[in-house]
């Protein structure tokens, strides 16, 4: 399995168990490497990193104020066909800025990008609407979540079928599209050196998150 930091390809004992039976890098709160883990220890970056949290948390902030509008956008973005969000999605990707960034492709329009992976997204689209933890009413799996931000990365920043979206402007979708990308790449900095509980519970001292809206994993 490659590792998205470093790309090595690594063996089972260079990754988690979870990793490894999922064969995903960016599993259960962990993206990477041990050795890129080790590399970005959080006791070590504690005080170099600790801006990113502060920076995800504006991002969140940003994106929950206007979490009624991001709610109404996503349940009218679910009436495009799934083959069409799915054929849109590989088109989308986020913009890398940071020396940790891996960059594994070159836009012609966007410059360096690279796929944070469905579980940012997925955790990035519930922070930024809460209401979409609803699992009753919105069953809707890491997959779909992934889909869902790349198809509007797609359209919003790189112009891909402009107008697909009924009862939405193009205007809307690139605001969007701004505000998704940068919550979900702050939220893949943070993760690449904090553990996912440390970032909840974090956000939660500085208010950016409810109590009692999400959980640290145990």
């Amino acid at each position: 399995m490659e590792c998205p930091l470093c790309h090595v390809v690594g063996y089972q004992k260079q990754f988690t168990k979870g990793q490894w039976e999922k064969w995903n890098p960016m599993q259960d709160g962990y993206i990477g490497c041990k050795t890129c883990r080790k590399q970005a220890d959080p006791l070590r970056n504690l005080s170099s990193r600790a801006h990113l949290v502060e920076k995800l948390g504006s991002s969140l902030k940003a994106g929950q104020q206007r979490s009624t509008e991001l709610l109404d956008f996503v349940e009218k973005w679910m009436q495009l066909p799934a083959e069409t969000r799915k054929d849109l999605s590989h088109h989308g990707a986020i913009r890398s800025q940071s020396e940790w960034h891996p960059r594994p492709w070159r836009d012609e329009l966007l410059g360096d990008t690279f796929d944070p992976g469905n579980f940012v997204y997925g955790l990035a689209l519930h922070f930024l609407v809460p209401q979409l933890r609803n699992r009753k009413k919105y069953d809707w799996n890491e997959e779909t979540l992934g889909d869902i931000i790349e198809s509007v990365l797609a359209v919003g920043l790189g112009g891909h079928a402009i107008g697909i979206c009924p009862g939405c402007t193009y205007e809307q979708v690139t605001s969007i599209a701004l505000l998704l990308e940068q919550a979900s790449r702050d939220l893949y900095s943070v993760i690449c050196f904090f553990p996912l509980h440390y970032t909840i519970d974090k956000l939660k001292e500085l208010g950016h998150l409810a109590h009692k809206q999400l959980r640290s994993p145990s």
